[in-house]
């Protein structure tokens, strides 16, 4: 069997409870088949609450087998 990997970074954007608000593709590797998971993913993370607004990126491996 072949496996597939990939990698997604994302932008996003944590609210002061933790939720995440927003998420952008910022790369993909390769390109088409990751993305619409990892996006899906890191909208439901949840960090500890910081009581303020942060921007950071992140970034998604991907193993299939």
């Amino acid at each position: 069997m072949i496996a597939k990997e990939g990698v997604v970074q994302q932008r996003i954007t944590i609210h002061p409870n933790g939720a995440v608000s927003e998420a952008a593709v910022v790369a993909a590797r390769p390109q088409g088949w990751f993305e619409t998971a990892a996006l899906s993913a890191v909208r439901r993370w949840r960090y500890e609450s910081t009581g303020r607004v942060s921007t950071t990126v992140v970034e998604i491996e991907f193993k299939l087998e």
